[in-house]
């Protein structure tokens, strides 16, 4: 398991441009080279927002649920596990999640691969950072862990960010995408994505989102 590295080689050209790749938390800004990048999640949310009509204190809750429980997943998945949820009151109400997580894994005997790799096409110019590469049934899959709905819009996430895995990488490819969605009862549940339409629509929005960007939009 790597925690942010590749799980395999990349060509020499794609590995230098993944190395000087910057990313800027506070503002959720990726630039190369000076340049800021589009990334995967703003082109989408301009299209096909995430939240479209949800109540605001429920989105300020639904993007505290997630945050947390995507630091406590790679806390777990990193072995860095030293918290007690019932310790801290901040987590409370947030086992289950962590109980669904933890069932995903050891039902479908999924090994991790890599935990929040960063990706960058260089084809179409666009970077992010994808929640886990999982090895299933023998297989490499793009894996978003969600604590809510499953949208339409995650199609598109799971496929850009296989197309940015994916370009460069001189041997095994990611050939999977998967959606898991985590419950507070401590279920989960899978939705594969299997269309090609979805980084069809993709590229879609990101030329646009370029288009405007070059004209001020």
């Amino acid at each position: 398991m790597t925690s942010g590295g590749s799980v395999s080689s990349y060509n020499q050209t794609k590995q230098k441009l993944l190395t000087a790749l910057q990313y800027e938390p506070t503002k959720h800004k990726y630039a190369l080279k000076g340049f800021i990048v589009p990334n995967v999640t703003s082109v989408i949310d301009r299209f096909l927002p995430f939240d479209r009509g949800a109540p605001t204190e429920v989105l300020e809750a639904a993007r505290e649920r997630g945050t947390i429980v995507h630091q406590l997943t790679a806390k777990l998945d990193r072995h860095e596990w030293t918290l007690v949820l019932e310790d801290d009151t901040r987590l409370a109400g947030f086992d289950g999640y962590i109980q669904a997580w933890e069932a995903f894994l050891l039902e479908t005997n999924a090994q991790i691969e890599a935990i929040e790799q960063r990706v960058y096409n260089d084809k179409y110019r666009y970077a992010g950072t994808l929640d886990r590469i999982v090895r299933l049934d023998g297989k490499l899959v793009i894996l978003e862990i969600k604590t809510g709905l499953l949208y339409p819009s995650y199609k598109w996430q799971t496929a850009a960010y296989q197309e940015a895995f994916n370009e460069g990488r001189m041997d095994e490819k990611a050939t999977g995408r998967l959606a898991v969605q985590l419950k507070v009862d401590g279920k989960y549940h899978l939705e594969w994505h299997k269309s090609g339409a979805d980084f069809d629509a993709f590229k879609g929005a990101l030329a646009i989102t370029n288009w405007e960007n070059e004209n001020g939009i």
